[in-house]
């Protein structure tokens, strides 16, 4: 979605996860647990997320959005709700900003319902949704930010640069299956950790 990957070389590649990481959770009346929103309402960036963006895009990073979004499938939204939210966080963030140069989503789950119902190579941990996002993009480190274990084992599978945001709203996703390079408290400590990495004297 939004635009098309760039193909030239770039200082480095950065894929976020999107929710909890990039915007705040919301509370979900299904299962009492703040996940991903399902309303345009519901989208909150998070802090310090928008000025981060910039810093990177200022030292030539490509950034990029993967993310499950399985509740559709599940019956719990609409697909054109899950649209909404996607519209509403690109919104925010170019409101603010640089947003991120492509957005990947995986709209099925293995228990899902219809079409979306089946197991496939886009869902993470699977790292299929990162490969068809970076493809074509030069870059010689990558880095994958997250809050759950399926975001740290797509990035892993690849071999890139892992740091795991722990966010506490979203701690029932991490059950230490796969263990990333660093973990930090907020997704601006990530950012500033990126950018300090690829600032430091060689």
């Amino acid at each position: 979605m939004t635009a098309p990957a760039p193909s030239h070389a770039v200082r480095a590649v950065v894929v976020f996860d999107r929710d909890g990481t990039l915007n705040e959770l919301a509370l979900d009346e299904w299962t009492g647990r703040y996940e991903s929103p399902y309303a345009a309402s519901d989208v909150r960036l998070i802090g310090g997320v928008a000025e981060g963006l910039s810093r990177l895009d200022e030292l030539g990073v490509a950034c990029f959005v993967a993310s499950n979004q399985p509740a559709a499938a599940k019956g719990r939204t609409t697909l054109r709700n899950l649209a909404a939210v996607h519209q509403a966080v690109d919104s925010l963030l170019r409101a603010s900003g640089p947003a991120p140069r492509r957005y990947g989503y995986c709209l099925h789950h293995p228990a899902g319902r219809g079409r979306l119902g089946r197991v496939c190579l886009c869902r993470k941990p699977k790292p299929g949704m990162l490969r068809a996002l970076t493809n074509g993009v030069a870059a010689p480190v990558r880095y994958l930010v997250g809050d759950s274990d399926a975001d740290i084992g797509a990035g892993n599978a690849l071999g890139w640069r892992t740091i795991r945001v722990d966010n506490p709203r979203s701690a029932h996703r991490r059950r230490g299956q796969y263990a990333p390079a660093y973990s930090v408290p907020t997704t601006a400590h990530a950012m500033a950790a990126i950018c300090h990495e690829l600032t430091k004297p060689r």
